[in-house]
């Protein structure tokens, strides 16, 4: 079959970044034998007209199109046009969008089959049953729209086991240079001034369930061996002359002994690779840092969420504050450079608890900035409010979801969960941002001055971008808003506890 993948824009500000998802989904389509052709209309910045003439181009007898829930509004826009270029098309989607919501989600949007999570297998099974004209209700792994427009989410597939028998993702299908021309941002650092650099998976899934957080890959833990991953970092190296590895697992050193043997392997064959690793802080030792830092990792990335117990509780992050603070120390004697993430608005947030996250960081020696704790579909704490009310109606949830996909990320106050009123909660996350700023340039005062250069830059990309992608008129209206203070609407449900 042809197959036509479209990966769409998720924001305006973002660098290129290659979509792991779909170059392993067009990978193993290729391996079957079909005929695969990639738009990805992030990394080339396309509009929407000029978006639509590249498809015209192309003969395709399935688009597919995956992503985040924040996306949700241009795929209802976008599946209709398919449908009106290729009536005859499958349309079909995957990612954490259909897979948190999958009845709303074909719903609303032109979408015939949502693949719900881990979607290689299921992608290829659902191909098969198309040529062999099998009923798709045999196919675990997906949702989809009867003749009579009824929607049936079918079981969900078993895991991939062995991610070894999987292909490497299909990067000669998709614009490289795009990426691969773009700086990669880690703190201060734009690494390509001296190294390429491109993200990869090591591992699936992650065995915790913190309340904020949606698990595309569910919390069943599974690992590619030492040697596939290095095997496609050297063929990465050969072909692109990527140096640098970002590795997007959510929890990468889970098993430490399958960590401690990567680390061995890459030290063994002594190549000049420097890697960065996100993971919590409470599953390294000090040894492992070590043996990471000799290997080439160079950043390590933690969700710390909060400095206070009673948050962390909260979210059920199963983590005491004693423990992220030493192995923050632990890292800062290794001399690994530290990335992190805070988390303002967890339910229960008092000021009280934001001045624990502030004092430490104080400790620390740490900077840093908020993110708000946001109910997304597919969460527990999305599924809480369900319970306790809140979201009561279909239209509610499509509501939000809409609001979502304008609004943007949790940089936002999206829904408001924490039991503050609106405005002290926008308050505190301004206030507790400064404190911690003050505190940790007051030590820093060059960094200070190279952050504001860095912001100049990123304010210019960001507003280049919106321009490239949407026209002078929406970016003149982002610089507005801006420039004014005005403040993104916040989603208020219909619906009473």
């Amino acid at each position: 079959m042809k197959i036509l993948i479209v990966n769409p824009p998720i924001r305006e500000n973002d660098n290129p970044h290659f979509p792991t998802g779909l170059g392993y989904l067009a990978a193993v389509l290729r391996k079957e034998g079909h005929e695969v052709s990639v738009i990805d209309a992030a990394a080339l910045k396309l509009r929407k007209q000029e978006l639509l003439s590249r498809i015209k181009q192309h003969d395709f007898d399935v688009f597919a199109v995956g992503g985040l829930i924040t996306i949700f509004n241009y795929l209802k826009w976008l599946t209709g046009e398919v449908r009106k270029i290729n009536p005859n098309a499958l349309i079909i989607s995957g990612g954490s969008a259909v897979s948190s919501v999958p009845q709303l989600f074909l719903k609303k949007t032109g979408v015939d089959v949502g693949l719900l999570y881990e979607a290689e297998s299921t992608i290829i099974h659902l191909l098969n049953a198309i040529k062999d004209k099998t009923d798709f209700r045999t196919i675990s792994g997906i949702a989809f729209k009867d003749k009579n427009g009824e929607i049936i989410v079918n079981p969900l597939r078993e895991r991939i086991k062995d991610l070894d028998e999987l292909p490497f993702p299909a990067y000669d299908l998709f614009p490289m240079e795009e990426y691969l021309s773009f700086p990669q941002q880690m703190g201060l650092l734009n690494l390509s001034k001296e190294r390429k650099a491109i993200g990869i998976l090591a591992t699936r899934g992650c065995p915790w369930k913190c309340t904020f957080c949606h698990r595309n890959f569910g919390n069943t833990y599974v690992m590619r061996s030492p040697q596939n991953i290095i095997a496609e970092m050297e063929m990465l190296y050969n072909i692109y002359g990527i140096t640098f590895f970002d590795f997007k697992d959510e929890t990468l050193t889970v098993n430490k002994k399958h960590m401690e043997s990567f680390c061995d392997l890459l030290i063994e064959k002594g190549h000049s690779f420097k890697w960065q690793a996100m993971t919590r802080a409470d599953l390294v030792t000090k040894e492992l840092l070590e043996k990471m830092k000799k290997a080439g990792c160079i950043y390590i990335n933690f969700g710390l969420e909060s400095g206070s117990q009673k948050m962390l509780d909260s979210i059920d992050k199963k983590i005491k504050v004693e423990t992220m603070e030493q192995t923050i120390r632990w890292v800062r004697e290794i001399d690994i450079e530290l990335t992190k993430s805070f988390m303002i608005g967890i339910p229960g947030e008092t000021k009280e608890t934001v001045q624990e996250t502030i004092d430490f960081c104080r400790r620390l020696d740490l900077n840093g900035t908020f993110f708000i704790c946001t109910p997304y579909p597919g969460t527990i704490l999305w599924e809480k409010l369900k319970a306790d009310g809140k979201i009561v109606t279909e239209e509610d949830e499509a509501r939000y979801i809409e609001h979502l996909a304008t609004a943007g990320d949790a940089i936002n106050l999206n829904m408001n969960v924490s039991g503050l009123p609106d405005d002290e909660l926008l308050v505190l996350r301004d206030w507790a941002t400064k404190e911690i700023a003050k505190n940790y340039y007051r030590n820093h005062l060059l960094e200070y001055f190279s952050s504001r250069v860095e912001y100049v830059k990123f304010a210019y990309k960001t507003l280049k971008n919106i321009y490239t992608t949407h026209g002078p008129s929406a970016m003149v209206s982002t610089l507005y808003n801006k420039l004014s203070g005005k403040k993104t609407r916040i989603f208020v449900p219909d619906g009473t506890a």
